[in-house]
């Protein structure tokens, strides 16, 4: 039980059984509360909670600047950001970028 957060690629179109797993984190809880942030600027009033963000080249850019910063956030059984996942963030964001590059969507998506 707890946090459970998962990236994907996929080609415009392609069906969710077919997108491509890319990484997935147990417990970051500050990757969550920014997400969790970002999805509530799109979907005002919605639980961030086994939803989908699609993630633009922009959000990227954004969080490869700040993810080593992110405020502590906190959520039912999230648990603690380690630096281990701060580590494994930087290496998703950056292949991110490269599979923006090549025509990928990038999507997040988390339950609690």
């Amino acid at each position: 039980m707890g946090l459970d957060q998962f990236a994907y690629k996929a080609k415009p179109n392609t069906p969710r059984e077919e997108w491509i797993e890319t990484c997935v984190w147990r417990k970051h809880a500050n990757l969550e509360g920014y997400m969790a942030s970002k999805y509530s600027q799109l979907n005002t009033g919605r639980i961030f909670s086994s939803e989908y963000l699609q993630l633009s080249e922009a959000d990227i850019l954004e969080l490869l600047d700040c993810h080593h910063t992110l405020p502590k956030a906190s959520g039912f059984f999230w648990g603690d950001t380690d630096e281990y996942n701060i580590e494994k963030t930087q290496a998703w964001l950056e292949e991110a970028l490269a599979d923006i590059a090549d025509g990928w969507e990038i999507w997040y998506y988390s339950w609690w």
